[in-house]
């Protein structure tokens, strides 16, 4: 709601600004009590600094957690996989810092982010909890073309079309998830079949 408002004063406190993205910032120096200017770039650094936080934890604890313990052959316990996760958080804070340097721009950065979740984690999510034919390699084949797609969208969709680049790679994602999970039914059923069609016994323990 604040932002809305703020998009509506911007109409008539900074009209002839050319660059969009130095709205807020004009407004913050310009038009606002030093005490709140001061608060709205505090807010905006803080906010910044949370998201990149966030991200560089998740990373960091997915590399550990769903890699490395997977496909390690040794038992990996709490103060492991602690330790782990505090030392790929270097690596990928470091590829941040380098993304930063080379594309100054968070605004953009956290767009793309967000859509490349959108489009490469939705279908999967969705369709792996509540579609019962869903398979790990439609997931996988889901989560690589749906982020390769919205990394190439911007190159070939004209300006004038804004906004596609964001709406379609989720239903490509999607396209894409449910084919190949329908064409690797045959090498997935078995492993799961105990799971959905339980055998008598099995049925009287998961009564009990």
């Amino acid at each position: 709601m604040s932002a809305s408002f703020l998009g509506l004063a911007a109409v008539s406190l900074v009209p002839t600004i050319g660059d969009p993205r130095m709205v807020l910032p004009t407004m913050a120096a310009e038009h606002l009590p030093y005490w709140l200017g001061v608060l709205v770039f505090v807010g905006v650094l803080g906010a910044s600094m949370s998201t990149a936080n966030g991200a560089m934890l998740v990373i960091s604890v997915v590399l550990a957690r769903n890699v490395y313990q997977r496909w390690s052959k040794t038992a990996v316990d709490d103060s492991l996989m602690l330790l782990l996760s505090r030392v790929l958080a270097i690596p990928t804070a470091t590829a941040g810092a380098l993304v930063a340097y080379v594309r100054p721009e968070p605004g953009i950065l956290l767009v793309i982010a967000f859509d490349i979740v959108s489009a490469c984690c939705v279908a999967p999510l969705l369709l792996g909890v509540y579609w019962r034919k869903a398979t790990p390699s439609g997931a996988n084949a889901s989560i690589l073309v749906g982020t390769i797609v919205r990394l190439i969208c911007p190159l070939y969709i004209a300006p004038s079309l804004a906004g596609l680049d964001t709406l379609l790679p989720p239903v490509v994602s999607l396209v894409t998830m449910i084919g190949v999970s329908l064409l690797t039914q045959t090498a997935i059923e078995p492993k799961f079949e105990r799971m959905y069609n339980p055998a008598p016994k099995d049925r009287l323990a998961v009564e009990d």
